[in-house]
């Protein structure tokens, strides 16, 4: 009885296992495949930010290897950051000033950010070699999904919820503790549009748990992928 337990917990174990590889299999295929990531050279994309009831547009420009320029306006006040590869700028006071280490690498971890949101989250998550914490089925969003949640060195836990239908992202939901409070949010990825050959989510919604307030929302105007930039663009003018 014993060897019979022990050998249909494997069986178990290895199908939540291979349905765990496959949904991610699915997901990045669905987002655009590896191959169409890789090929993820530069991005120009328009957005605008909603917090707190103030609109702040954005415009970004992002390239391969390291490079990024944001440009923002808040209340008429231009603020401009750029990432080059080691070095790092931020536009005050009308001169540009170059930013210490912590700042540049800061940066450059934003710069992964903005390039994985056109890819799928598992590319990063995959490569770093993270273990699959936990693995089942959740509606999200009034919606059939598949939920994964990851490992996390910083005590933050991360479930990503996949469509059970066109395995696109849904959301995340998003658990931390703060001077022992505990902080939960959801995000809501909405709106996919194909671009080149990536489906890409037009609009984001992070809320609060259990009240579902909203917190901020996010949407791209207009996005360009694989478009040529000016290396001007990244230099302080």
């Amino acid at each position: 009885m014993k060897i019979i337990l022990v050998v249909l917990f494997s069986i178990l174990f290895f199908s939540c296992e291979k349905n765990v590889d496959v949904v991610i299999s699915q997901n990045i295929e669905a987002r655009g495949g590896e191959k169409n990531f890789a090929n993820l050279k530069t991005a120009v994309f328009m957005m605008t930010l909603k917090m707190m009831g103030t609109e702040i547009p954005l415009k970004i420009f992002v390239a391969q290897p390291n490079m990024m320029r944001i440009e923002l306006n808040v209340a008429g006040q231009e603020a401009v950051t750029i990432l080059n590869g080691d070095s790092a700028y931020t536009f005050s006071d009308g001169e540009y000033q170059s930013l210490d280490e912590s700042a540049v690498e800061e940066l450059k971890e934003n710069y992964e950010n903005q390039l994985n949101y056109f890819r799928s989250d598992f590319i990063k998550i995959l490569k770093q070699g993270k273990p699959v914490e936990s693995f089942g089925e959740e509606k999200f969003n009034n919606r059939d999904a598949y939920k994964i949640s990851f490992k996390s060195e910083n005590g933050t836990s991360t479930y990503y919820f996949i469509d059970k239908k066109n395995y696109l992202n849904l959301g995340t939901r998003s658990i931390r503790f703060v001077d022992g409070q505990k902080l939960e949010t959801e995000s809501y990825f909405l709106d996919y549009r194909k671009v080149g050959n990536l489906l890409v989510p037009f609009n984001v919604e992070i809320k609060s748990v259990p009240d579902r307030a909203t917190l901020a929302q996010m949407r791209i105007d207009s996005l360009s992928i694989n478009v040529d930039i000016d290396k001007k663009v990244f230099s302080p003018n």
